[in-house]
């Protein structure tokens, strides 16, 4: 097994009652790359069953774990759904990455990062494409280079204390994205105490200089950790998130 993996993932498949869509949810959640946020994972995955999409919760790799091994889950995730669309009756050409926090940036590396990492596994769905064909960040951790704006706790346990600057660069989806990079929606709270807000701001900035279609909210108060926000105003993002979705023909 190789360095960095201490246990295999898991996914979770929540499949909608009634489906509206053949599109599918691929969701990351947060928790700092120390532990996984329930309410950024199922919570999310019933939402979109509402909304009649499929939907997976990965359990990827968290400390002492360091990368590759969550990179390396996030692909598997995705090769996986990709691999058994037919099964799971979705488009292959639809899956949509969904993370929050430090699931934000998993979902985020996971759409930018393509260079080629060692690998558990050796078969035929390790063969499949694993980039997801959309991205949806809520309050994501992004930046891992500049010390200013990095989530510092997500970034070492990631990385290790010891990191190597060069690839704490390559891991920052803001200096990796491309013209080829899915196209996002991305929100925020502009008073988040965790994450600062400047993740999000840089990153759409970066995919609209690179041509990359990206929707981006900034609402003033909500702080951080919310999940599907039950406040009047911050909670606005599932709407927005879903008009979304059919202006990029999904639904």
């Amino acid at each position: 097994m190789p360095k960095g993996y201490d246990v295999m993932p898991e996914i979770e498949y929540y499949k909608a009652e009634l489906k509206f869509t053949d599109a599918v949810f691929v969701i990351f959640p947060g928790g700092g790359y120390a532990t996984l946020a329930d309410h950024e994972g199922a919570t999310y995955a019933k939402l979109f069953n509402v909304w009649g999409a499929d939907a997976f919760v990965v359990k990827y790799s968290v400390a002492p774990s360091k990368f590759p091994a969550q990179l390396n889950d996030a692909r598997r995730a995705v090769q996986y759904v990709r691999a058994n669309a037919e099964k799971y009756n979705v488009n292959p050409n639809k899956i949509i990455a969904v993370g929050s926090s430090a699931g934000g940036h998993l979902a985020s590396m996971l759409s930018t990062y393509k260079d080629l990492t060692e690998y558990p596994e050796n078969d035929d769905i390790s063969k499949v494409d694993f980039m997801p064909n959309y991205q949806v960040l809520c309050y994501p951790v992004v930046d891992l280079s500049d010390d200013n704006i990095a989530h510092i706790a997500s970034k070492t346990r990631l990385l290790g204390e010891n990191y190597d600057k060069d690839m704490a660069e390559k891991l920052s989806p803001e200096l990796a994205c491309d013209k080829n990079s899915p196209p996002a929606f991305i929100w925020h709270n502009q008073d988040d105490p965790t994450v600062s807000v400047l993740n999000s701001i840089n990153y759409a900035k970066s995919l609209v200089n690179v041509g990359v279609p990206v929707e981006l909210h900034i609402f003033p108060f909500g702080k951080h950790g919310v999940g599907t926000a039950t406040d009047k105003h911050s909670g606005q993002w599932k709407k927005l998130l879903l008009n979304w979705l059919k202006e990029m023909k999904i639904y």
